[in-house]
């Protein structure tokens, strides 16, 4: 479910704003088990099409921009998103063991939190358009494989598994040709993502 609206303050602000609700329902049949520092505590058995757990998640959203003139403006928004379907990738392996995994009631949705600002402008009567953004994004529930993991381990998944923290900031460059028999975009990104998950390199 979800909402949104803008509003026109005036001439030169604009808001838009609203949220979603996410709900993810964890379905049997199957088994499930309680985790605690890498062992199997218990196993719960589901029947099927019973829920076994479910994770509402209030995602909200808002972005404002500011018209400096005719030309020009600047934008700053926030934003919360949520993902119940995670990859978990293993570089320590010579074959590809990527995997997919949906939340489990270990493994629990990823939520992030960014914040943006952002330069507009357009050049040579609309023909041209650059743009220049930085973002700053804190993520929770990431996951990652233990050190030493052995990830062809037949007993349950999430005892390999620990989780943290992270985060991701960087500045965005965009150079736009819109107009003429030649168009096309000229973009450059610098980036930095850091996770931290105790158990892992210390």
């Amino acid at each position: 479910m979800y909402f949104t609206d803008t509003w026109k303050v005036n001439d030169k602000v604009n808001l838009t704003y609203g949220t979603r609700l996410s709900a993810f329902s964890i379905l049997g049949k199957g088994d499930f088990y309680n985790v605690k520092d890498g062992s199997v505590t218990d196993t719960i058995h589901v029947a099927a099409g019973n829920i076994f757990k479910t994770y509402y998640n209030v995602e909200p959203r808002l972005a404002a921009s500011y018209l400096l003139n005719s030309s020009s403006s600047i934008k700053i928004s926030y934003v919360r998103n949520t993902q119940n379907l995670h990859l978990i990738s293993n570089s320590t392996s010579a074959r590809p063991t990527d995997r997919w995994v949906a939340s489990t009631n270990n493994i629990k949705p990823e939520i992030s939190d960014q914040v943006s600002l952002g330069y507009y402008k357009d050049l040579n009567n609309n023909k041209y358009e650059f743009t220049v953004e930085t973002y700053y994004k804190t993520m929770r529930n990431q996951i990652d494989y233990r050190d030493g993991a052995d990830i062809t381990d037949p007993n349950a998944l999430e005892t390999q598994l620990l989780y943290g923290i992270g985060k991701a900031y960087g500045v965005e460059f965009l150079l736009r040709k819109k107009a003429g028999k030649f168009t096309g975009w000229v973009s450059y990104t610098l980036s930095k993502t850091e996770k931290k998950i105790n158990g892992i390199n210390n």
